[in-house]
């Protein structure tokens, strides 16, 4: 769990870095201040999971289990339109795992 958390909160830093760089080399773009500010949402999002997870809350677990599962969504589509190649496969499988483990797992959340 620690380990998730932790990688959650790496890709968080990773998205906020992105969207101030973004934003930074194409200022007056609007196109890159919307994609900045999704970005940014995306990091919080992330963040507030990070945090949940790192204190075993159940609405972040519930949190991951739909996070994967969109993550697994925009992998089979990217499958169906052509890009196939093992690091895709390797996502499914890792999501599919992950959301197994997560429903699986949930007596040790808390329930709030």
């Amino acid at each position: 769990m620690t380990a998730l958390a932790l990688l959650m909160a790496i890709g968080a830093t990773l998205y906020a870095l992105v969207s101030i760089v973004g934003v930074l080399g194409r200022a007056g773009d609007e196109a890159s201040c919307i994609g900045a500010v999704v970005t940014l949402a995306l990091a919080g999002l992330y963040v507030t999971v990070a945090v949940g997870l790192w204190r075993l809350k159940n609405w972040a677990r519930i949190a991951v289990i739909v996070l994967q599962s969109l993550g697994m969504l925009v992998s089979i589509v990217l499958l169906f339109s052509g890009v196939a190649s093992v690091p895709i496969l390797i996502g499914l499988a890792i999501g599919g795992y992950s959301i197994y483990w997560f429903a699986a797992h949930g007596e040790y959340f808390g329930s709030a």
